[in-house]
């Protein structure tokens, strides 16, 4: 019977002692301790369990304990009860902070010693002044003894963390908190101000969208991480949470292209980003009809996108020549390695906030000031190199200038030398009339007639001198403005940017003026649209050459913008007769003419025309050189050579390379001893070793071959080779 009754009192006796085990025990002189491992919780997915429900004996066993440092439900919509037993015999005054600011509902319940169930509300849709601890996370005061807190909240994000803190100390550490937040905005609203001061005083639209970036991190802190906003606005953080990161994924994103200029230096990219862009863009309107769990789990899908985004497109920038490349990357990188951080904590609760920042927060904090300090280097970048260019241009006047100066000082030596061998000449003569005393006075009046003569000379050799000079300056002012007419005809680079993938022209007249030219124009031909790129080489260089490169380029417009000829043996055939009718051919011999090729493209049906009036088409197709020779006659040229022209059609369906040259780089003689030309065949092989790079870096190195090969030795002819990608 002794033992029965022992038994019946151990069933009691027990659980009370286990529950002892999981009391939170308030001992005095503590400051604060963390109870996430005392609390255990009960899930209430409707939201209708009430206290007297939850505090029932048939509900504790629904209760079960969380197992981590950090209580974290993630992404749900359902109600949760959180319990645990406090022990408070001390005369200190304590507080349970829920270290969480976007808790829609936080109520805690407890039953005082006479029975009366008391409940403290909190929330963020209670306004701060209205809680029962004015702080932007739902802080509680607790009573003193021995009680059982039961809390009931709404969590689908964040990681719940539970402290017991000495309520004074709270104080402090609260008001701490509270200024470590305005410092933190301070700071941002001061990166704001002043990017929109630069914006307007600069007249740079670039600083307006760096303020409004800076704006969007600090709504990421003050909005969606840390809560504090509510200590100056009472506003659904929840609606927050989704809105902002929906909206900053597409703003950052749009900066990223416009910051590092990628419609210049990747224009295929920058297309693709944009259309990120507006994908993130028509996301944060359609959010606002998706469920709230859906959202939570695509903004962050979307938020890791955008991180890869931003670091692949200043990778890329950097290698199409952005110097702020590299360096927009790594700070992207810096900032995905703190949320990197931010979610460890999520899980894990470790490493701590860093002055009671979120992670999340610092991270927004050294992005905008990384951020900032790019903007200002690529603003000091583009200073110098637009110094630098600057520099350039005022060098090539000075030598221009000079080599002027060196042409009137050697014109004056010969004069000098001239005048001095007519006044020698004279001193003899005198001499020899101061040996014949009879004829003094005779002689002396010749000598007087020849000095008056002598001045008149020297006066005539002045004037003429003088008007040498006037026409020098006006021939010099008359060849620049025919470089600037020679310049107008010749396609630009974005327009070839738009019939070629890629492309590099290297086009180097041995004089100012060239008879080297190259010519594009589109056409419609049954409503396709289709281009047409000429590379040709007119008889002579300089002003002749010039002057035949203008009628060549106004005969190909009549031939293929007016007359509307779109095939390329048609095209030289009709230019071929209209340039004899122009230099009257059919009437006397003349040598003037051009070598072209002539080249047809159309990207629908992904075909290559060519036609080739004794210039040569190379290209390379599946890693395979390729050579097409031209007809060996040219445009004009002798009256017999008069024939048509042939036409060939190469397939760019896979990606192919093409070159077309003139002959100024394959006959350029050496600087060396042996004096030898290029040739040919040293171009081909020089173009099939450069075939791994890239199109731009094929045109470097062509043209350096060429300045190397040259050397000290004088240009022969004007040079131009093309090479272009399909």
């Amino acid at each position: 019977m002794r033992l029965f009754f022992l038994f019946i009192l151990l069933s009691f006796a027990l659980p009370d002692l286990y529950a002892q085990d999981d009391d939170v025990v308030w001992t005095p002189g503590s400051k604060k301790i963390n109870i996430n491992h005392k609390v255990v919780f009960a899930e209430d997915k409707d939201g209708t369990i009430s206290f007297e429900d939850v505090s029932s004996e048939a509900m504790q066993r629904s209760f079960t304990h969380t197992g981590k440092p950090v209580l974290n439900f993630g992404f749900t919509e359902s109600f949760h009860w959180i319990k645990f037993d406090v022990n408070n015999s001390s005369s200190e005054e304590i507080v349970l902070e829920i270290a969480h600011a976007f808790l829609p509902v936080a109520d805690l319940y407890y039953t005082d010693d006479t029975g009366k169930v008391i409940c403290s509300k909190s929330g963020y849709k209670i306004p701060v002044e209205e809680k029962p601890v004015k702080s932007h996370y739902q802080v509680f005061p607790l009573p003193k003894g021995i009680k059982t807190v039961y809390i009931k909240l709404l969590s689908n994000s964040h990681p719940l963390v539970f402290n017991i803190w000495e309520k004074e100390y709270y104080s402090v550490e609260s008001s701490k908190l509270k200024m470590t937040y305005g410092f933190y905005t301070g700071f941002m609203s001061f990166i704001i101000v002043l990017s929109i001061f630069f914006a307007i005083s600069l007249r740079n639209l670039l600083h307006l969208f760096y303020a409004l970036v800076a704006f969007l991190y600090m709504c990421y802190a003050a909005l969606v991480m840390d809560g504090f906003i509510v200590y100056w606005l009472n506003l659904d953080l929840m609606f927050c949470y989704v809105t902002v990161p929906a909206v900053g994924v597409a703003v950052q994103t749009a900066y990223s292209i416009v910051f590092l200029d990628l419609k210049r230096f990747a224009p295929k990219l920058s297309k693709i980003i944009w259309g990120f862009v507006l994908y993130f863009s028509l996301y944060a309107i359609a959010r606002f009809f998706m469920p709230l769990v859906v959202v939570l789990g695509i903004n962050t899908v979307h938020a890791l996108i955008s991180f890869f985004l931003m670091g692949y497109v200043g990778y890329q920038a950097r290698k199409k020549g952005n110097k702020v490349g590299y360096y927009f990357a790594a700070a992207y990188l810096i900032y995905f390695l703190l949320v990197l951080t931010e979610a460890t904590y999520i899980q894990t609760g470790t490493p701590p906030y860093f002055t009671g920042l979120s992670h999340t927060t610092v991270a927004t904090f050294v992005e905008a000031f990384l951020l900032s300090f790019l903007l200002s280097k690529r603003f000091e970048w583009e200073k110098a190199e637009s110094e630098e260019a600057k520099q350039i241009a005022q060098k090539a006047l000075l030598e221009k200038t000079l080599e002027n100066e060196k042409m009137v000082r050697e014109q004056n030596i010969v004069l000098e030398q001239k005048v001095t061998e007519r006044t020698e000449q004279l001193t003899r003569q005198s001499k020899e009339l101061a040996q014949m005393n009879d004829e003094i006075q005779q002689q002396s009046e010749e000598i007087s007639q020849h000095n008056e003569e002598l001045q008149v000379i020297n006066d005539k050799l002045e004037k003429q001198h003088q008007l040498l000079e006037e026409l020098y300056n006006d021939m010099q002012a008359s060849i620049t403005y025919a470089l600037r007419i020679q310049t107008a005809i010749l396609p630009s680079g974005d327009i070839l940017a738009k019939i070629f993938r890629s492309h590099f022209v290297f086009f180097r007249p041995r004089d100012i003026v060239s008879g080297d030219f190259y010519w594009s124009a589109p056409l419609e031909v049954d409503g396709s649209r289709q281009y047409v790129f000429v590379t040709a080489d007119c008889t002579g260089h300089g002003v002749p050459g010039a002057f035949m490169s203008l009628i060549c380029a106004n005969l190909l417009n009549q031939t293929v913008i007016e007359r509307h000829i779109c095939e390329t043996d048609a095209i030289l055939t009709s230019l071929d007769n209209s340039l004899r009718r122009f230099l009257n051919k059919d009437m006397r011999e003349n040598h003037d003419g051009m070598d072209c090729a002539i080249f047809v493209i159309n990207h629908q049906s992904q075909t290559l025309s060519f036609t080739g009036a004794k210039r040569p088409l190379i290209y390379f197709q599946n890693g395979e050189m390729q050579e097409i020779k031209g007809d060996s006659k040219s445009i004009g040229g002798h009256y017999r050579e008069k024939s048509t022209f042939s036409k060939h059609t190469i397939s760019f369906e896979q990606p192919t390379n093409f070159y077309a040259f003139t002959d100024g780089y394959t006959d350029q003689m050496s600087s060396d001893n042996v004096r030898k030309k290029f040739m040919t065949r040293n171009l081909r092989l020089l173009i099939q070793e450069v075939q791994p790079l890239s199109l731009s870096e094929q045109g470097e190195i062509i043209k350096e071959r060429f300045m190397a090969w040259r050397g000290q030795s004088s240009q022969l002819d004007d040079v131009l080779v093309v090479g272009f990608s399909l």
